[in-house]
């Protein structure tokens, strides 16, 4: 695929500001179904049950390679599954259509196929259920340290386009990926010249995006391109022991705000895939720890890390290269 960018779509290159929980959960899981990719996802696909109906039902309604359905990648729903859902619920049934034909044209007719590419309301919720326990499952248990590796990467970046500008930036996001002025060359299964006309570019590193660059493109949308990036290590011994000291849901929730600036209750529960009340209970319960503490922000409350928090939290798995995540503060882009 190659992407022409002028200088309006060059002065409109970001990187992602949060991961796109929907999205990236569905790209994970086929990654996970596809065939030999079980060394690369270790320590993710020891919590997929694949005898679960919801993974079947995922294994039947995703496709192992090739694209997915572009309804299903919403690009405005980044913050939680459940604002993917009101976007997937508002897409047309004749989008829904397109979309489903596109994706699955070299795989065999099934009716539970005919019923998603008719835009079938009990289909299309019986998958975003699958992806919700998929995403509770196998994600949620990583998904503080999922989110560093993510900023971690950002961060490197940021050190790249301050030494060598956006050529620097675009010829070392992944060895699929080539910026060859005004082209940026990426590797993908489509050959296809694609004219982005100062919509512009959004970057987004993800480490279960598989071997390839992903590349989302919707009208009037800045183009969307996910690149791999490194998987973190296994988690360290004195990670392990931060989860036998509190139990592991709660060590999530102070190694999440050792990373993000702040967080309300309900997104901390979106993030690590629990239930609003049982994040209020972890927070409640860090809080009087003196771990984190929380102040009222409006109608709502942001929990933030304290200093004897952040402490606690510092010794985190480490980067394949070596690099401690969020060992020190990282720039905000």
């Amino acid at each position: 695929m190659r992407l022409r960018l002028n200088y309006a779509d060059l002065a409109l290159v970001r990187f992602t500001p949060a991961i796109n929980v929907f999205s990236e959960t569905l790209i994970s899981a086929q990654m996970l179904m596809a065939p030999g990719r079980r060394v690369a996802f270790a320590g993710f696909d020891a919590r997929h049950d694949t005898t679960a109906p919801q993974a079947r039902l995922l294994r039947h309604l995703i496709p192992v390679s090739g694209t997915i359905p572009d309804f299903l990648t919403p690009a405005n729903a980044a913050d939680s599954i459940d604002e993917a859902l009101h976007a997937i619920r508002s897409t047309t049934t004749k989008t829904i259509t397109a979309d489903v034909r596109a994706a699955y044209h070299a795989s065999t007719p099934s009716l539970l196929r005919r019923e998603l590419a008719a835009g079938d309301q009990g289909t299309v919720m019986a998958l975003i259920e699958a992806a919700r326990w998929y995403y509770t499952r196998v994600l949620a248990p990583a998904w503080p340290l999922l989110e560093m590796v993510v900023r971690a990467d950002i961060a490197r970046r940021a050190l790249t386009m301050a030494a060598a500008g956006i050529d620097g930036v675009l010829n070392t996001l992944h060895p699929g990926i080539r910026w060859d002025p005004p082209l940026l060359r990426v590797d993908t299964v489509h050959d296809l010249t694609v004219d982005l006309d100062g919509r512009g570019l959004t970057l987004a590193p993800w480490p279960l995006a598989g071997p390839r660059p992903r590349l989302l493109l919707a009208d009037d949308q800045p183009a969307f391109l996910m690149y791999p990036t490194a998987l973190p290590d296994p988690p360290a011994a004195a990670d392990q022991a931060l989860d036998i000291l509190m139990g592991r849901t709660r060590a999530n929730v102070l190694r999440l705000l050792a990373v993000a600036q702040w967080c309300t209750t309900t997104e901390l529960a979106n993030r690590l895939g629990i239930s609003i009340a049982s994040a209020s209970t972890h927070a409640a319960a860090l809080r009087a720890a003196r771990l984190i503490e929380t102040v009222r922000a409006g109608r709502a409350v942001r929990h933030q890390i304290t200093r004897l928090g952040a402490d606690l939290a510092a010794a985190v798995p480490q980067l394949a290269d070596g690099t401690p995540v969020g060992s020190a503060p990282l720039p905000v882009l």
